[in-house]
């Protein structure tokens, strides 16, 4: 933690679900001119799992509950209201129960909202802060995208 975290987080003491954006701090990964690694496996005997400098940026992070036109095919996301049966954080620490209950629920509800005949839900992770960061499931510590190979 730094000084701009410590104090973001006194200062967020109220409902953020309501308010039009927050401002956080964001790790980005530093331009250095050497291609930076992250490993999210076990990496080779004596390499580092992650390279590169990390630099925090304070940032503004619009609430998307607010936003409006938002479309997949505009925005590659949308956001719909959706309440699932699982409701509380235990819940979903068991994969089991999400793939039995929650994604029979999601794949419903975007049937319903897109018109697909097939929805696929694949590679859910629960991001757990508290977790020590390297073990599964950390809290993504840098800014970064996800791309998956077809």
């Amino acid at each position: 933690m730094n000084a701009v975290t410590d104090e973001l987080i006194a200062a967020s003491g109220e409902a953020i679900f309501d308010q039009p954006y927050v401002h956080a701090v964001v790790n980005y990964t530093r331009k250095t001119g050497v291609r930076p690694v992250n490993y999210t496996f076990d990496p080779p005997p004596g390499v580092l799992r992650n390279s590169g400098e990390v630099e925090p940026h304070v940032v503004r992070i619009r609430n998307a509950r607010q936003a409006r036109g938002l479309a997949l095919d505009v925005s590659g996301f949308e956001m719909i209201r959706h309440r699932g049966s699982l409701t509380d954080w235990n819940s979903f620490t068991d994969t089991d129960r999400v793939k039995a209950i929650d994604y029979p629920e999601v794949e419903a509800a975007l049937k319903r909202h897109t018109g697909a005949d097939k929805v696929l839900i694949f590679d859910h992770t629960l991001r757990d802060s508290t977790a020590e960061p390297g073990a599964p499931r950390c809290a993504n510590r840098c800014a970064g995208y996800t791309m998956t190979r077809r």
